[in-house]
């Protein structure tokens, strides 16, 4: 079981979003439970369940709490191929206000291009009642040398949002450097560009 506890400072523009203008702070809470199981030498069940409390002192936003259901199967076709399909809930409750749903299903792939670069890809679909929208994760790991490694990746897809009942679609891309300063001690860093845009659903159509 994990716990972790986030402090987050997200600058929202009433412009882009007629919500919010200027910055806000607000408080993440996330347990998780994980479990992984190989069956012999090709494949390889994992899931996981999250709880998450998200809560702001901020006027205009809304505390809310959910829970993450998420199933993956993995395959391994070759030395340097494995492919997966997974599927994931996710579910969002308001304080004041709707709950918030939504089931994706995807397939995915690592294909190791050397020994120390491998490329991650994944193609699924979310399903909201408003709207079915497609989820597009692309990433390359690196391992420079025995103690760091880079990551580039792209994302695109529906993200539903702690602060208030809406869903948002976005794509960003992200770099990072890891390095292994101790045995139990790890460094990183890391920058990315984004972009967010409002999707169409509103309390009164709620999901399913």
């Amino acid at each position: 079981v994990v716990l972790i506890v986030l402090l987050t400072r997200k600058p929202e523009t009433k412009e882009e979003f007629g919500r919010f203008k200027g910055k806000f702070d607000s408080y993440n809470n996330v347990a998780s439970l994980n479990y992984n199981r190989d069956f012999g030498d090709q494949f390889s069940i994992s899931t996981s369940y999250s709880y998450r409390s998200h809560w702001s002192p901020e006027e205009g936003t809304s505390d809310s709490n959910g829970n993450s259901i998420s199933f993956r199967i993995n395959y391994g076709y070759s030395a340097i191929t494995i492919f997966s399909l997974s599927y994931n809930y996710n579910e969002n409750r308001y304080k004041e206000g709707d709950t918030i749903s939504s089931q994706s299903a995807s397939t995915g792939i690592r294909r190791y291009i050397t020994e120390l670069l491998y490329f991650n890809g994944r193609l699924g679909m979310n399903f909201f009642s408003s709207s079915n929208n497609s989820d597009i994760e692309a990433s390359f790991t690196g391992q420079i040398d025995e103690k760091t490694t880079s990551n580039i990746a792209f994302f695109k897809g529906d993200r539903i949002s702690s602060d208030s009942e809406d869903i948002f679609r976005s794509w960003r891309v992200t770099g990072g450097l890891t390095r292994e300063l101790l045995e139990d001690l790890r460094s990183s860093i890391s920058g990315s560009s984004s972009r967010i845009s409002l999707s169409s659903w509103s309390p009164s159509s709620p999901p399913w």
